[in-house]
């Protein structure tokens, strides 16, 4: 299932995509364009609600605490987190939730350059308002203890080779490896920069 297809599916937490909406419920310092942030420094931008490629348009940005803090317009700017950024997927279990695929993203360049499998699951903070819906997974990225996005879905970025253990992704303009498998969600070119598609690679025993 993609995004697009969970937003048709469950209707009553299409609220969980409006990325304001999920930060306010976290109870996270933030707001939307045109509004100012509380104090200087650096602040992360995202755009509120995308579901093609919801990395697209995020950036770093600075508030220098002046009467002015220029945002893209559908954007929202909220605390910028550090620390390790996991994708953690959860089935539905009875009571609550078990742990399924967990995935470290790797940057290089202030992009991804790999996602890798992980077996450290972190502990993680409540889940808000999805207990007691009849979704069977869904996939919760963090960065540090702070959640940052919800999907109502599970990773999909293992399907092609279940058995790797590293996915590496191919950015326009870069080296097209022989063994790269071409991005089916990204046919259309719609991600900035574009990714081409994936490399795998199996853990050497």
């Amino acid at each position: 299932m993609t995004d697009a297809e969970a937003w048709q599916c469950y209707p009553q937490l299409r609220w969980l995509y409006d990325r304001l909406q999920l930060s306010l419920a976290l109870g996270y310092e933030c707001g939307p364009a045109g509004t100012l942030p509380p104090r200087p420094g650096i602040w992360f931008v995202k755009p509120i609600i995308n579901l093609n490629g919801m990395g697209v348009g995020a950036y770093a940005q600075h508030y220098d605490g002046g009467p002015a803090f220029p945002v893209r317009p559908g954007s929202f700017w909220m605390p910028h987190f550090t620390g390790r950024h996991l994708s953690i997927d959860l089935r539905r279990a009875s009571p609550g939730w078990d742990f399924g695929l967990t995935v470290e993203c790797i940057y290089r360049n202030n992009r991804p350059f790999e996602w890798r499998k992980v077996t450290d699951v972190p502990e993680l903070p409540d889940i808000i308002a999805i207990d007691g819906t009849d979704i069977p997974c869904l996939n919760i990225e963090l960065i540090g203890s702070n959640v940052i996005e919800v999907h109502l879905r599970r990773n999909h970025d293992f399907d092609a080779m279940p058995e790797a253990s590293s996915v590496f992704p191919v950015w326009d303009g870069e080296p097209v490896p022989a063994d790269m498998v071409a991005d089916p969600e990204d046919a259309d070119g719609f991600l900035v920069p574009m990714r081409l598609g994936f490399v795998y690679r199996r853990e050497e025993k």
